[in-house]
């Protein structure tokens, strides 16, 4: 009974600081990956939309969806990358009136202002001031910019404003193949 020493239950402060020491090394080292992977996600999310904002233009004009009482002569979107632009334009193609000029234009409706998601912007866009137009009944695609000719495909690169290495491109072609990588 003497010498022999009782044994005790519960934790010395030494073991509690340790465990608290990892917690929060371990919070430190999390925490910023966290924020980083929100902003793939959402970067990923601005790129799906955008590419299915493109098929509901391509889609309005196969079904010759009225706007404003009357069916447009197409229906497009209208992308530019000046400043940080963080929005694009779903665009009704009313102008000039009785022929629709098949591309986004001062006299166009605009049928939704759409805004990417927070922390995205499109980075960068082929052919400039990029308008891509779908005519019914087929619909006839066609890809514009400001001072270029008509080009075979469309390039459009989201990014994240924080890491603009980080991107995300959407490429549409002359058929109206809409595709991300």
């Amino acid at each position: 009974m003497f010498g022999r020493r009782k044994k005790t239950k519960g934790f010395t402060l030494i073991e509690l600081i340790v465990v608290i020491t990892v917690i929060a090394i371990l919070t430190i080292i999390i925490l910023p990956d966290h924020k980083i992977g929100g902003q793939g996600f959402a970067l990923q999310r601005s790129g799906y939309e955008l590419a299915q904002n493109i098929r509901r233009a391509q889609e309005m004009a196969m079904s010759a969806k009225k706007f404003h009482g009357a069916v447009p002569f197409g229906y497009g979107i209208y992308l530019t990358d000046e400043g940080i632009s963080t929005s694009y334009i779903l665009y009704a193609d009313v102008f000039p009136t009785g022929t629709g000029d098949q591309r986004w234009g001062a006299g166009d409706s605009i049928v939704e202002r759409i805004e990417l998601e927070t922390g995205i912007k499109i980075q960068s866009v082929s052919p400039p001031r990029l308008s891509i137009n779908f005519s019914p009944p087929r619909p006839k695609t066609r890809i514009s910019g400001t001072n270029v000719p008509d080009g075979n495909k469309a390039t459009i690169t989201l990014a994240v404003i924080a890491d603009p290495l980080r991107t995300k491109i959407i490429r549409v072609n002359r058929a109206g193949l809409v595709s991300i990588d």
